[in-house]
């Protein structure tokens, strides 16, 4: 992004908190100007230009913050910015010491690295949504927008640590399977988290 771009993007965000947008984002989005308009597509990365018309209420109103402080505000564990859904961990609403525990256990991580260890909780969402057919076969993954899509991580139930704990064990299972740096560095990065999931007192 250019200097201009930048400084484009502060004033749309400034113009929004004065005229309070947070409340009505989809209008506001469509009395910009289309120039803004590519301006936050910019800011977020977006591949291609947004139509307002068919955007949700979150993926307007996350348009309208900086690119780090997208909300969850379906809470189905995904932010939605403009038309792209997106997954980060811990879920934007977990609890203030999950995010703690995350952030001391990952202080060390490139970018990338911290990215890489990121998705691999995915799969604790793919599996709450997996759809069987009558036999139980696996047929598909529910979406959010499916009635039967649900959050595993805002159930009352969940336990992070509980959730760490699964992959260590998994990945003890697999350990004849994979190459043993790989195994040794994915025991170290989950046995770091645990320790700091602990640390924080989280369930």
């Amino acid at each position: 992004m250019s200097e201009e771009d930048i400084s484009g993007f502060k004033n749309i965000l400034a113009e929004a908190i004065d005229v309070n947008a947070y409340s009505y984002p989809k209008s506001y989005l469509a009395n910009l100007s289309t120039g803004d308009r590519e301006i936050l597509r910019k800011s977020h990365g977006l591949a291609k230009a947004f139509d307002v018309a068919t955007l949700s209420h979150e993926g307007a109103y996350n348009l309208l913050l900086p690119p780090t402080a997208a909300k969850d505000l379906d809470n189905n564990g995904l932010t939605t910015v403009g038309s792209a859904q997106t997954f980060q961990y811990p879920p934007v609403n977990a609890p203030a010491n999950v995010h703690a525990a995350w952030a001391e256990a990952t202080k060390d991580m490139s970018n990338g690295e911290r990215l890489l260890f990121q998705g691999n909780f995915m799969v604790t969402n793919i599996e709450a949504n997996l759809r069987f057919d009558s036999a139980g076969n696996p047929t598909g993954i529910y979406e959010p927008n499916d009635p039967e899509y649900t959050n595993p991580w805002a159930d009352k139930s969940f336990s992070y640590r509980g959730e760490t704990e699964k992959f260590l064990a998994r990945l003890e299972d697999f350990k004849n399977q994979i190459p043993s740096d790989q195994y040794e560095h994915r025991k170290e990065q989950l046995s770091a988290l645990l320790n700091s999931l602990n640390k924080h007192h989280v369930a």
